[in-house]
């Protein structure tokens, strides 16, 4: 670009007329320096980028804490291992501004009792009968009535 001469006059007082001179390269070195100043006002792509990933990353280890508190809560009420999820999702009902989610977990335990106690009391038995049903290879089954036959002993083909 060439310089051009751009002249702005200011009002005129006490008959002093001065006049400013600005070449282009004034103005391209005025407007860069405001944008640069500008762009120092905001982060760059990069930078948010890392702020954006290290606060989603933030978010979620606040909530894994968050879950993992809550089920060493269970646990410590005396919850069964097995019932913790069903303890904690029906204790979110009972959360408001004055129950806190340990209170809650309480309340919970206390009206439902079957919740608290050992696994083995509530595991089903193994049950078996004298002659386990085993199909023989010599069998006429075909592929899929075999592969049913080995994970279900207790049917009759």
């Amino acid at each position: 670009m060439k310089d051009t001469i751009i002249s702005t006059t200011p009002a005129a007082s006490d008959d002093t007329n001065l006049e400013v001179k600005f070449t282009q390269a004034d103005i391209d070195k005025a407007v860069a320096d405001s944008v640069f100043a500008e762009r120092l006002k905001f982060p760059s792509d990069t930078e948010m980028n890392a702020l954006l990933t290290s606060s989603a990353q933030l978010n979620d280890m606040t909530a894994r804490a968050e879950i993992a508190e809550t089920k060493l809560t269970a646990l410590s009420l005396g919850a069964r291992p097995d019932c913790i999820y069903d303890v904690i999702n029906l204790a979110r009902f009972y959360v408001s501004d004055d129950v806190s989610l340990d209170n809650a977990i309480a309340a919970v335990i206390q009206k439902y009792p079957h919740f608290v106690g050992s696994n083995m009391a509530h595991s089903t038995p193994n049950l078996s009968t004298a002659m386990p049903f085993a199909p023989s290879l010599n069998s006429s089954l075909n592929g899929v009535e075999q592969a049913f036959a080995a994970r279900n002993p207790w049917v009759k083909l």
